[in-house]
């Protein structure tokens, strides 16, 4: 007989008032003896009683070896070592519900868990028991067998009954059955007579089984049980299939979690099968939004509901069903998740918004049976749907909404205006060989349109890293001389491919969309900046009235001039000279070809802008959406054009005012010139799961000098000091970015302040003009002479370049014990060479890993650069206490110089949400790759992670041992 072993499963512990469920991974032990848990589906049987029950089993299970230990438990999980190799193998759980016994506060075994009960008011041990049973053990049993002969005298067994309900969001007749089982004739009787209609609603159907044998029970009778319970556990999965498909051993160990894991946290709502398939949070909260917007635009082109409803259809089947997703019924997930917000988002002109609801509902069935019928995934449903419609659906584009998924927001936009968010770049795109989350599209599926495209997303685990360049007229040129010396010492490397998100306010507005709408180098965007700016303020508007002599009135003449033409300057030469530098293409499209004709879609950029209504608003226009269109605490708002025709040409982007089909808009220097605060904050808005950037380069044209010590002015007259002098001077004062600069730094968190770097330089007394055309060569020269500049800028380079490397974890942690280990992977995010061949040009002193404590390792370019790919791979292994302990991982040059890694300061709780290793049933990616596979990377790395100490720095080349690395 094999011995089975491991059958204690779940307690209920026990610590003064309160109470905790203790799960010990029986399951789990289970899987490790089967051969492939992910292919076989168990039945589940329940068995509650104490001794006649513990003889059923012996009986029915007589090749299991039954042992003392596990009897002390509250309820123990074991398989049939019969069928446990087998498609279908037989699980069977049993306990006492009459024994409401506890055990003391422990560590669990390896891979257990602890829950804590947090259910509001006062909790008894029994109150938790019963909803261990109904809420558990109930919900995945196919079959309940108790045994009257174990009831405790006196206890009534239609409260037995009644108490333990089992509600699990689906239909009544997949409810387990009971079958109670009576060996004493006088009990049959008894129980044949109890009326247990009232009570069917908790189980689907309840049967007597009556032994014949008394008190010795024969094989026989344990032989009709054994088929009885073998044909209702086959009706019962039959029944389930339908509505949640065949679960897999694999699925029920993960669906056992979550509902102990729910059951913890409530025992007042039931446990729900559809929604516990989905992460939180995961479902974008518009995305009735996305579809009602996508579904206008298939009305625009012309196309019918039904067509319609197949479109969007055929993209909510891949968004839910992922390759680990069971085949649950469409109609459960239409209604669970989208149907809800579907129809609240649609306007209330149209004729009839829930017959086009059921319609898409329908529509959900027919794209789903290929899942069930065919070996195909989701994912390829979703491409050979769009493939067959043969540019169909060719004619429906969007600015805002990704017509590849439909619920989440468009990032990337193709030449045939049919964009892609990151997510589809990722499981539409092919990976790059030797670059890092770097994608490329060579078609575009809705109208077969063959394209070349290559985009940039940003990695899970890593936060973006920040330009943000100040406004400020002709001062404009500071920013920019600050730029040319990075960029010298960046040397290779392009500065636009360290940037992530760009923000400009006014003339730093002009600069993002020369490095980014035009892709130019440095140098040239200075050069076009100086030509602007000589062209529009060389010369001002002429006074009104020109025919009258020069000396009469000549200052309110101009100020006449300027209020009527609503401008200091010819717009007309403004625009002239903007559409012959840059063009009449769209500017916030994300696109820009290079010499190969391939179109780059990386960074992100916009330009801050300025309402003109009674109640100024700041506003962003770039070449991105919002995540999530409902956030509204970013003190912004984000304006993206709906219709793609509506698009801004970059001379339109520039010269105030700007009139879009959603309003006019003005300079945002007019009421917010400090670029960095509004970059940060739009961070959150694109990347919902960064709470700050990794690196963020402020960029300012000039400050004021400070006013010099002594005695504040006191009031002359109403002419000098009067309230239009005064308010004229408190407006200027707040548009000055410096005082904004240093109460967002000084509102920093310790550990990341050294992440947020601002560059700038003191005005001269007589330089502070926004449009003196003859200061711009001094303002440059302000940058070259100023001491210290070439240092920030050498500083500035190497936080960028620093900020390009991030962890990556190889595993989801075994985070319910304490302590763990960590195990995952440093790498970078572009052309490792260049950025590694940079630092080590810039840095003072060799480079290393290290956290707080420990040395990891050097940083050796011919060694953790791969020969092959050219990615950079340096595996990392952190001991951790707890899964919320802070961890610190630095780049280190010399003894003072350091920086931290992306992202951290971070935790192994939040390392494992950002990659969703921790979801039930696969992440959002569908598990497509990121980076193409290299088989000399993996053969290249250790088993050990962490690098020894290194105890010599002249042998910066050997190869050095590994190590664990213990951080505290």
């Amino acid at each position: 007989m094999a011995r089975m072993q491991g059958g204690r499963w779940l307690d209920v512990a026990a610590s003064g008032t309160s109470f905790s469920i203790q799960e010990h991974a029986a399951l789990c032990r289970l899987m490790e003896k089967m051969p492939n848990p992910a292919t076989q589906y168990p039945r589940v049987w329940a068995f509650l009683g104490s001794d006649r029950k513990n003889e059923c089993l012996q009986a029915i299970f007589a090749e299991n070896t039954f042992v003392r230990a596990d009897s002390y438990t509250t309820i123990r999980l074991r398989g049939d070592a019969a069928s446990l190799h087998s498609k279908s193998p037989i699980f069977f759980a049993d306990g006492d519900p009459w024994d409401d016994s506890t055990v003391s506060y422990s560590k669990v075994a390896r891979r257990g868990s602890i829950f804590p009960i947090e259910w509001s008011g006062s909790t008894t041990a029994a109150e938790v028991h019963r909803s261990l049973y109904s809420q558990v053990l109930f919900l995945f049993a196919d079959v309940v067998c108790l045994f009257l002969e174990d009831c405790r005298p006196g206890y009534d067994i239609t409260k037995l009954i009644g108490n333990h309900e089992s509600v699990n969001g689906l239909p009544a007749k997949t409810r387990p059955r009971l079958i109670i089982i009576v060996g004493d004739p006088e009990k049959t009787n008894w129980s044949s007579a109890v009326d247990y209609s009232q009570h069917s609603g908790n189980f689907s159907e309840i049967s007597i089984f009556p032994m014949t044998g008394g008190e010795r029970v024969p094989d026989p009778d344990y032989d009709r049980l054994k088929v009885l319970l073998l044909m209702h556990s086959q009706e019962i999965q039959t029944l389930r299939q339908d509505y949640i498909g065949r679960v897999s051993t694999t699925e029920l160990e993960r669906y056992l979690h979550f509902a102990i894991k729910h059951l913890a946290k409530s025992n007042e709502h039931s446990f729900d099968f559809v929604r516990s398939c989905r992460a939180p949070k995961e479902i974008p909260p518009d995305i009735g939004e996305k579809v009602n917007r996508v579904y206008e635009l298939c009305v625009a082109s012309g196309l019918s509901d039904f067509d319609s409803a197949r479109f969007i259809a055929s993209a909510l089947i891949m968004d839910h069903y992922r390759p680990e997703m069971p085949l649950m019924d469409p109609r459960l997930v239409y209604q669970t998740f989208y149907r809800a917000d579907i129809s609240h988002s649609f306007s209330t002109n149209l004729s009839s918004p829930m017959k086009w609801v059921d319609l898409v509902e329908d529509a959900m069935l027919i794209e789903f049976a290929p899942l069930r019928s065919d070996a195909v995934t989701a994912l390829e449903l979703r491409k050979k749907f769009l493939i067959s419609q043969k540019g169909h659906y060719s004619a429906v584009k969007s600015n805002r909404a990704c017509l590849y998924c439909v619920v989440r927001a468009a990032q990337h936009f193709t030449p045939c205006d049919h964009p892609l968010c990151d997510l589809c770049a990722q499981k539409f795109g092919h990976p790059a060989a030797d670059k890092e989350h770097h994608y490329d599209v060579d078609r575009c599926l809705l109208c077969c349109a063959t394209i070349s495209m290559a985009i940039e997303t940003l990695p899970p685990t890593m936060d973006p890293t920040v330009l943000a360049i100040d406004g400020g007229g002709t001062r404009g040129a500071i920013p920019l001389e600050f730029l040319i010396l990075i960029q010298e010492y960046l040397g290779p490397c392009r500065l636009q491919d360290l940037i992530d998100l760009d923000v400009g306010t006014s003339s730093g507005g002009l600069i993002d969309l020369g490095l980014h709408a035009l892709d130019l180098p440095v140098s040239v965007c200075a050069e076009i900046f100086s030509q602007l700016a000589r062209c529009i303020f060389q010369k001002r508007r002429p006074p009104a009235f020109p025919w009258l002599p020069r000396t009469v009135m000549l200052r309110l003449r101009q100020w006449y001039s300027w209020w009527r033409h609503d401008s200091c300057y010819d717009g007309s030469i403004f625009g002239e000279v903007l559409q012959h530098l840059y063009g009449d293409q769209p500017v916030f499209r994300s696109i820009s070809a290079g010499p190969s004709g391939t179109i780059r879609s990386s960074t992100k950029f916009g330009v801050v802008a300025t309402s003109i209504g009674t109640k100024t608003e700041a506003v962003m226009i770039g070449n991105f959406n919002a995540a999530d269109s409902t956030a509204d605490d970013c003190g912004y708002r984000l304006i993206r054009p709906g219709n793609i025709e509506h698009e801004p040409k970059v001379c339109e982007a520039i010269f105030p005012p700007i009139d879009l089909s959603v309003g006019t808009f003005q300079d945002g220097g007019l009421t917010d010139n400090f670029a960095g605060g509004i970059a940060r904050r739009t961070v959150r808005l694109i990347w919902p799961s960064c709470r700050e950037p990794a690196r963020l380069l402020s960029l300012g044209t000039g400050s004021t000098p400070p006013p010099s010590g002594g005695s504040l002015p006191h009031f002359r007259n109403s002419f000098l000091d009067g309230f239009p002098r005064r308010a004229f001077s408190a407006w200027m004062k707040c548009l000055e970015p410096e005082g904004k600069w240093k109460e967002m730094k000084s509102q920093l968190d310790e550990s990341i302040s050294q992440n947020f770097r601002r560059l700038n330089v003191p005005l001269e007394e007589t330089s502070s003009a926004l449009d003196n055309v003859e200061m711009i060569d001094r303002y440059r020269d302000l940058v070259l002479r100023y001491p210290g500049s070439a240092t920030m800028a050498k500083d500035a380079a190497l936080d960028l370049l620093t900020a390009r490397f991030f962890f990556e974890l190889d595993a989801c942690p075994s985070v319910d014990q304490s302590p763990f280990r960590l195990y995952g992977t440093i790498r970078c995010k572009g052309s490792a060479r260049l950025l590694v061949a940079a630092m080590e040009r810039l840095a003072p002193h060799p480079l290393e890993f290290v956290t707080d404590q420990h040395r990891l390792g050097w940083l050796v370019p011919d060694r953790d650069i791969c020969p092959s790919c050219n990615r950079f791979c340096w595996p990392v292994s952190l001991l951790c206490r707890n899964s919320d302990q802070l961890l610190h991982i630095y780049i280190k040059s010399g003894r003072e110089k350091r920086w931290n890694l992306n992202s951290f300061p971070t935790t192994a709780a939040k390392l494992v949400c950002r990659q969703q290793l921790d979801v039930p049933f696969g992440r959002i990616d569908h598990g497509q790759p990121s980076r193409q596979p290299c088989a000399a990377c993996e053969c290249g790395r250790l088993p050990f992670r962490g690098r020894r100490r290194r105890r010599n720095l002249d042998s910066a080349g050997q190869e050095w041992r590994k190590k664990r690395v213990r951080v505290q």
